[in-house]
């Protein structure tokens, strides 16, 4: 087929062009198609929204309670994909709002609304907005695993989180899978379960420090991660305890401050009067300049000046002179 005309000539008639190899995806086209000629896709109405599943990394520091947004597009969930935020229309069905999937060695992440614009403009006012779609683009942005295994750690505490995911030679996801995980005796584990298409998680513990080496099996492939424990989670300094900060103030005699005080103002301020006091010097430095330089052209010249002519007696000697 000509795909380039039939664009083209789709274009110039104001339809819509859809090129498709697979003969099942007919239907959705002309549903989607339909639906889209038998009103409007955008939805201009206060709509509440709630999280379904915020287990994404990219979801989070995100507040557990969102503003509402103004405009969304109604669409459909894609099939096999994750649904994280949803919606209620006004017949109460529900309604996807965010949502993300696999599509061959990538990754999709679908909002229905708008970035930045009217319909979420209430969202742009919270401080984690641009923190929600810095954390998508590096997500998407990240290199994706080949085919194969491939094992990913993210210690929480004194727990480990493994993510492993498992891509067919087609980089397709390899769903209802059961793979197995293998630690040493002295550590904890949960087994992987499935918690997305191609995607399975494990907990695991470690009551001392030291190294975990765990290794994930399916079928005749095998993958191995690890993860260091220099110390347990209670001797990190880093990770601050309120409750038991206050009860030590409160013992010692002392209080928790949430914010520092506001410095009390100076008394002693010069600022403003910076430009007189540099006027006075430049008068002084000037007075300065010219007495000292007056005092020496007065001295070069008295150095210079020529001594006065000798003035002679001219009056006639008169006197005798012996013979």
């Amino acid at each position: 087929a000509d795909f380039q005309r039939a664009s083209l000539i789709a274009r110039l008639g104001g339809g819509a062009f859809h090129a498709t190899q697979d003969f099942r995806a007919l239907p959705s086209i002309l549903s989607q198609e339909a639906m889209m000629l038998s009103r409007s896709p955008l939805e201009i109405r206060e709509t509440p929204v709630f999280w379904i599943d915020r287990s994404a990394p990219f979801l989070a520091g995100l507040p557990d309670a969102l503003p509402p947004l103004d405009a969304y597009v109604t669409t459909t969930v894609q099939a096999g994909a994750t649904l994280h935020l949803g919606a209620q229309d006004e017949a109460g069905e529900l309604v996807p709002i965010l949502a993300s999937w696999r599509y061959g060695n990538g990754e999709v992440v679908a909002f229905a609304s708008h970035g930045a614009g009217a319909g979420s403009q209430r969202w742009l006012g919270i401080p984690e907005y641009p923190l929600f779609w810095g954390q998508i683009a590096r997500h998407l942005l990240q290199p994706q695993p080949a085919a194969g295994l491939a094992m990913e750690t993210v210690r929480h505490g004194d727990a480990v989180t493994l993510t492993l995911v498992a891509l067919d030679d087609a980089g397709a996801p390899i769903a209802d899978a059961l793979p197995v995980l293998e630690v040493p005796d002295d550590v904890l584990a949960t087994p992987l379960r499935e918690v997305g298409p191609g995607r399975y998680e494990a907990t695991v513990m470690r009551p001392l420090a030291g190294r975990i080496d765990a290794t994930a099996r399916l079928g005749e492939t095998d993958v191995i991660a690890s993860s260091y424990f220099g110390y347990a989670a209670a001797l990190d300094f880093a990770s601050a305890a309120p409750t038991e900060i206050a009860a030590i103030a409160t013992a010692t005699g002392g209080a928790v401050l949430t914010a520092l005080p506001e410095a009390p103002p100076s008394r002693w301020s010069l600022s403003p009067l910076w430009r007189p006091w540099v006027a006075v010097a430049l008068i002084l430095f000037l007075a300065d300049l010219s007495a000292r330089y007056g005092s020496f052209r007065g001295f070069r010249r008295r150095a210079s000046a020529p001594a006065p002519e000798q003035v002679l007696d001219r009056t006639p000697w008169m006197g005798s002179r012996p013979a």
